[in-house]
């Protein structure tokens, strides 16, 4: 199951991911490899997932920042432990 903290972490990692120059993953015959940050930016444009959610404004401030780096974005106390939060939580998956 995917929650906020899987789409803060996709959005948050969309610079470094770009920044490598080649896809994150490849599947045969895909023109495109799978790039995360997009993805999650398509189904919260479209479909607002993350409206009354807790996480709501920090995923509009990423989904705005994009492609800034995330130590340069201009968080609330808030917004910033719930980053901190989300991508700690990563590192233990």
């Amino acid at each position: 199951m995917v929650g906020a903290a899987d789409f803060i972490c996709a959005l948050a990692s969309a610079r470094e991911i770009r920044d490598l120059g080649k896809p994150y993953f490849r599947t045969d015959g895909a023109e495109e490899g799978f790039d995360p940050a997009r993805q999650v930016r398509f189904a919260l444009e479209n479909q607002r997932l993350h409206e009354g959610l807790e996480s709501a404004s920090l995923l509009e401030a990423l989904l705005k920042a994009l492609p800034t780096a995330i130590t340069e974005l201009q968080l609330s106390n808030t917004e910033r432990a719930i980053l901190a939060h989300a991508l700690m939580a990563s590192l233990r998956t």
